[in-house]
């Protein structure tokens, strides 16, 4: 289970965030809410580091095999543009024939990109890349 909130200002954002939100789920559970209390408490500096690590890596690794991409300044991703025109077929062609899963950039309007996560550890990760490269 997962939790989180927005603070804005822009009311038209806020309301496509609240039409999606309220399709997808009706509450977060009691014992995740809970949880959420307590969260600022944690000491979670070793796991921001590890993530440090991690975008570096796929940065690295994306520089090595020749992929352009968008920097990672927030989240645990890194978007790449496509080798293939449609970032679609990309995706499924690679998932078939190298059993790595990416996300279309077309999901997020970013049609020509691809959505790498870089969530795993990077022993996984540098598997992941292996691959990629063996398949552009």
């Amino acid at each position: 289970m997962e939790i989180g909130y927005v603070a804005l200002k822009n009311s038209l954002i806020y309301n496509r965030i609240l039409k999606v939100q309220s399709h997808s789920i009706t509450s977060v559970n009691y014992v995740t809410q809970k949880a959420a209390t307590v969260i600022d408490e944690v000491d979670n500096t070793y796991m921001i580091e590890e993530y440090r690590k991690r975008r570096n890596f796929v940065v690295e690794k994306s520089k090595e095999i020749g992929l352009e991409f968008v920097y990672p300044e927030g989240a645990f991703y890194l978007f790449f543009k496509s080798p293939l025109y449609n970032d679609e077929l990309f995706c499924k062609k690679l998932l078939e024939e190298k059993y790595v899963a990416l996300i279309p950039g077309s999901a997020f309007n970013k049609k020509g990109f691809v959505r790498l996560s870089f969530s795993k550890p990077i022993e996984i990760l540098n598997e992941g890349f292996k691959r990629i490269e063996e398949f552009i």
